[in-house]
Formats: C-alpha cells, structure tokens, sequence
C-alpha cells in the first residue's frame, strides 16, 4: 500500500480543491493571481493541497503545477488517484472500470441522429476548444473531453453560448441508452457549467475520499467547492468551504462561504482558515 508520509501523532492537513467554478470560471480562466503565492505560503507550513475533480489527469497536470499544489490528485471523480504529478494510478474502485472513450463517441452520434440535429462533434482538448473562437461560429457544437478513460464529459453549444435545453435532453438521453444497454454508468449535469458527466456506479468525490483515507490515515481533510457533487464529501471531510458562486444547496451545509467567486473565494477562504483554523492548533 502507498503511504505518502510517515506516522505520527498529529493530525495533519490536506485540503482539495475543486476545479470547475472553483479555480476556475466557465470561461476556464482565473480570477485572481495571488492563490499560488498563498498555496506556497501555506504548503512551508505542511499543509497539503489536492484537487479532487471530475477532470482527466492530463486536464489536471497543468493546474496542479499552475497552483503550486503538492499534495494528490483525484481524477475521474474518483475512479483513481496519484499521490503527484507523473507517478503511477492507483484505483479507488475494486476494479478498474472499462474503457468508455468508444461508447462516448457512439452515445454523441446517436442522441445527434435521434434529434435530427445538424452539430459538429469534437473529442479531444475541450478546453482548448472551448476557449477558442471557431467555437462561436458553429450553429451546433457537441464537445467531449478525449482524455478520459472511466468517465465522460459532454458540453452543448450553440454559437459559443451552452444551451442548457438540448444538454438536459441529452442528460436523459444517456440515462435511457445506460439502461437499454445495461451500462453500469450513471449520470450528473453540472449547473455551473451546464454540461454532462457520466461515471461508474459506486464512485463519486465523497467515497473517493473515503476509500482515500487509508493512504492519508493521519490527515484531517477539508474541501473547497461549489457545485452539488461536493456535498458528498462532507461525511469524510473535518469541513466543506463554498466559494461565493457555489449552488445555494451548498452554501446552506458549508461551514463557510467566501464573498468572492472563484479563484478570489479560493484565497478568500485559505486566508480565513489561516486566521482561524491554524491558530488554534
């Protein structure tokens, strides 16, 4: 079994981050430069940050070195995690799930010929192509995520904009095709950004962390989010801060709410429990 420190008596801390509407915005942007400092200020004092996201590893890689993080990264929501950048998977789940980057691609064509609808389908760097211009001149654009393995991510757009209407089409859409085909795959639609995700049954941020615990069995764990996938990690984490834009579901269980959104609520937060929570150990 990994062990990523050595034991002893004190608890220690590891907070994870989201990313989606809590690093970042819907335009995949920050909102504040000073978080990395902040993180390098408070990782001298043994803190641990890790991100904890439905994103693939390769998505993950670059905003973990962009944030200074050093602490693990749970990717896929929670089908595995690597203790650093670059070392090897280890899965939270009995089994490792099957490859779904096929029937992702087949999902798409067949809910675009079930709707009689005349998109354009791109798998691959989803960022990079939602943050580009072409993006805008498309009538109908379908944008998966081709780096993941166990798990998928599905935007709408029509000339640049999310259409919400078609993506909870499509959201009911899988549900029906995992049933028909007797897919062990359930789905989730992410208000903030208004797109579809899938995964494996019996996995999810919370029993992540859970299951997550017995490689950090002396770290108290604390997590920062916004959108309702987050209340799952409340049973297993000392506390869940919401940053400003978070879901009103989330900010009424949080045990704080930052003022600010985003990556400013991130700082907001990490000073207040800075101010807070450290001083009193």
């Amino acid at each position: 079994m990994y062990q990523y420190h050595q034991n002893n008596e004190r608890k220690r801390i590891l907070i994870f981050l989201d990313i989606d509407g809590t690093l970042i915005t819907p335009a995949q942007k920050t909102n504040s430069n000073s978080l990395p400092r902040l993180i390098r200020e408070l990782g001298k004092q043994g803190i641990l940050f890790g991100l904890n996201s439905n994103r693939s590893i390769e998505d993950l890689q670059p905003l973990y070195r962009k944030f200074f993080l050093n602490g693990p990264i749970i990717a896929e929501n929670g089908v595995y995690f690597i203790p650093a950048p670059k070392k090897k998977k280890h899965f939270l789940i009995p089994r490792p799930p099957k490859n779904v980057t096929a029937i992702t691609r087949r999902m798409i064509r067949e809910f675009i010929k079930h709707e009689k609808l005349k998109a354009t389908i791109f798998i691959g760097d989803s960022t990079r192509f939602i943050t580009s211009k072409k993006l805008h001149l498309i009538p109908i654009a379908v944008v998966a995520n081709g780096y993941r393995c166990y798990t998928g991510s599905i935007h709408l757009f029509r000339y640049g904009k999310r259409d919400m209407r078609v993506t909870i089409k499509f959201e009911k859409f899988l549900q029906n095709y995992f049933r028909r085909n007797s897919l062990k795959l359930k789905t989730a639609l992410t208000r903030a950004f208004s797109n579809v995700t899938f995964y494996p049954n019996g996995v999810g941020k919370g029993i992540a962390l859970q299951r997550l615990k017995q490689y950090y069995p002396n770290f108290d764990f604390y997590m920062i989010g916004d959108d309702l996938g987050d209340l799952e990690v409340i049973p297993t984490v000392k506390a869940l801060f919401a940053v400003a834009n978070a879901q009103p579901e989330v900010k009424q269980r949080a045990s704080y709410t930052a003022t600010l959104p985003y990556t400013a609520g991130v700082v907001e937060i990490l000073k207040h429990f800075a101010q807070t929570s450290l001083q009193m150990m």
